[in-house]
């Protein structure tokens, strides 16, 4: 659910000198060689060869291969220099650095990445998800709650989205509210440990001590333990 969106980039044509040719096959290697990725892209940023909406879909790439390294600050950049050569492609590379620029703590940025993202496409479920998390850290409750709110509108059966939207209610402390919501994600998903987990201590602050162990040993057998 909290993943960057998926993005097809329209790469050119590869009728054109073998090394670049090799450098985009390197670049479009796909997620699980993320190495070869970034090689690739570098080699094609690097060639002086590429323009235009070409070289922000190399910029685009090696940004996402940073981002699942967990160099961020990179991809950030990556994200920042796309946009530029590619502003049609908005929606895509601001949620996408905004996701990079919040698991960096710069919830400012992310906040304002996300909403532009949403204006110009107010269906991206991830963005309210994502600025709703951001807005919860910032223990900007209300706001935070209401781009939940918006999220399970547009997907009423995502698991996740309540579970964010109860630990929002609990941080909050309307505990029922969270309760309720960590209840409705275990119907969603009967195997979401971090949602028992979370009910779990929310019932032993609330003096539910043996349904909240109950909850904290069904999370454990789910792998899911702190």
């Amino acid at each position: 659910m909290l993943a960057a969106v998926t993005a097809f980039w329209a790469v050119p044509s590869l009728a054109q000198g073998d090394a670049l040719k090799d450098a985009w096959s390197k670049c479009e290697a796909g997620p699980t060689q993320n190495l070869a990725v970034i090689d690739g892209c570098t080699a094609v940023i690097n060639s002086g060869k590429e323009q235009g909406q070409d070289l922000a879909a190399a910029y685009a790439i090696r940004a996402g291969a940073m981002a699942q390294r967990g160099d961020l600050s990179a991809a950030a950049q990556d994200y920042s220099e796309a946009l530029r050569l590619d502003p049609a492609k908005v929606v895509l590379l601001r949620y996408n650095r905004g996701v990079a620029y919040s698991r960096l703590g710069d919830r400012t940025r992310a906040i304002a990445d996300f909403d532009e993202a949403l204006r110009h496409n107010p269906n991206l479920t991830n963005a309210y998800v994502e600025r709703g998390i951001a807005f919860a850290i910032d223990h900007d409750f209300d706001r935070a709650i209401a781009d939940f709110n918006a999220a399970m509108r547009l997907e009423p059966n995502a698991a996740d989205i309540y579970m964010n939207r109860g630990n929002t209610y609990d941080d909050k402390g309307n505990r029922d509210q969270a309760l309720a919501d960590y209840a409705r994600a275990i119907e969603l998903d009967p195997n979401y440990g971090a949602a028992y987990y979370n009910r779990g201590k929310a019932l032993i602050q609330a003096g539910r001590t043996k349904e909240g162990e109950a909850d904290l040993a069904k999370a454990r057998s789910l792998g899911f333990e702190r």
